[in-house]
């Protein structure tokens, strides 16, 4: 389906992907509902770094990569700085401190807390099944933009945002992925939005 150019070219973030690359959790309780803060709509006032550290399950050798699932994404400084001067609306990094297993500290993270939410998908010509109980997008198997939605929207506002239809997905404008793939950050990877489904659900 053609979306009308480049200002309608979406990605999905699978964040941590790549090999030997470890999931991370609060750094306080291994209960990732102890974050679940960071889905509020709204900034967040934190006034000094969060403690996040290595899951549960960990790779024999991990890697210390620019980019993480929380499950929300967690960057590395150098991507934040690039993302920094765009001018994306609702989208606040927070600072954060991941700690390995092996007592290692890595400063200069970010936790990207998008309280931008945005419901631009076509629900007439996606496939996927509504959740009774949330009345979000389950199981979806091939996701259409409606292409009337995003033009309605001023391109700095529609950026990076959250998925009203299912929270778990952030979409990245092609703009943002350009400017961070030239980095060759460890553990990114975009999906296209329209060659995504739930087969990749894993990495989210």
């Amino acid at each position: 389906m053609e979306y009308g150019g480049l200002e309608y070219d979406y990605f999905i973030i699978q964040a941590g992907a790549g090999e030997n690359i470890p999931t991370l959790t609060n750094g306080n309780d291994k209960n990732r509902m102890a974050l679940k803060f960071l889905s509020k709509k709204e900034p967040l006032a934190i006034d000094k770094p969060l403690p996040l550290r290595y899951g549960l399950s960990i790779p024999d050798n991990p890697v210390v990569a620019d980019c993480y699932s929380l499950p929300q994404t967690v960057f590395s400084k150098r991507i934040v700085d690039v993302l920094s001067t765009m001018n994306i609306e609702g989208v606040q990094f927070i600072p954060a401190v991941i700690n390995s297993d092996k007592g290692e500290q890595f400063d200069d993270y970010f936790i990207v807390h998008s309280y931008n939410w945005k419901s631009i998908f076509d629900g007439e010509n996606s496939i996927y099944t509504l959740n009774s109980f949330t009345d979000r997008w389950d199981k979806i198997g091939r996701i259409y933009l409606d292409s009337r939605s995003i033009a309605a929207i001023p391109l700095n506002e529609r950026l990076l945002f959250t998925t009203e239809e299912t929270s778990r997905i952030q979409l990245y404008h092609k703009s943002l992925v350009d400017a961070i793939m030239p980095l060759n950050p460890v553990g990114v990877r975009f999906v296209p939005v329209e060659g995504w489904s739930d087969n990749d659900r894993s990495r989210l």
